[in-house]
């Protein structure tokens, strides 16, 4: 009976403890509001053959959207 309401008690204080264990929430991605860093890129097709260009200073205050397609 001892190991009985030794195992409750251990497990009533870890649940009780994980809450304020827990680390800061992961987000995906940049969160609004958030200044994004510098992304540059060389272009590979037409007019863009060869030139590098940034798309975060191209676009200035404008919403971006990046889609990236692997093969």
């Amino acid at each position: 009976m001892n190991r009985y309401r030794m195992t409750v008690a251990c497990v009533m204080l870890s649940c009780l403890g994980a809450p304020t264990l827990a680390d800061d929430p992961v987000f995906s991605g940049p969160q609004a509001g958030e200044k994004l860093p510098s992304f540059q890129a060389v272009g590979v097709r037409g007019d863009w053959k060869d030139k590098k260009f940034d798309f975060m200073s191209d676009a200035g205050d404008k919403p971006v959207m990046l889609v990236f397609v692997h093969k």
